[in-house]
């Protein structure tokens, strides 16, 4: 924390996350706030990747979506920028096994992005987020809450 605000580092997120689930096990995702509202309004997109089930093996059919995101971050406004790669699931599952299925997604973006795509290592941050952070937490177990954020952190 710095200047009362949050952090935002694969670091803090992936520790915040941890925390989450240690201090309120068990908890209702329909009842569950969002851990970081301030990841809302910060500079991102949101892409869906299609990975083998419970695994972090990305389907062919997504690599378009990597290379999509990768001309992204190519583009001479966002180079001297870094981004963290978030992944976030639905509420199938446990959350620690959530979590850490995500850490690895988000790891096999990040690594995606970086070979075959040539985007600079020290631009990216992989954090899996998995259930904690659901974008439509009144409908937990859907669909649209499995996608990978790439969210603006500064130079």
């Amino acid at each position: 924390m710095s200047d009362g605000q949050f952090e935002l580092t694969a670091a803090s997120l992936r520790q915040a996350a941890l925390e989450n689930i240690r201090n309120n096990p068990g908890q209702n995702a329909l009842n569950r706030p969002l851990l970081f509202p301030q990841l809302e309004n910060q500079a991102q997109f949101t892409i869906e990747i299609v990975f083998d089930f419970n695994s972090a093996a990305i389907r062919p059919e997504s690599y378009r979506a990597v290379g999509s995101m990768a001309d992204a971050l190519h583009h001479p406004i966002l180079l001297g920028y870094k981004f963290l790669v978030i992944g976030h699931t639905d509420a199938v599952g446990g959350r620690e096994a959530n979590l850490k299925l995500r850490q690895r997604r988000a790891e096999a973006i990040r690594n995606a992005l970086i070979d075959p795509f040539g985007v600079n290592s020290a631009r990216l941050e992989a954090v899996g987020l998995g259930e904690e952070q659901l974008r439509d937490p009144r409908h937990p177990d859907s669909q649209i809450n499995r996608r990978v954020q790439l969210i603006n952190i500064g130079r």
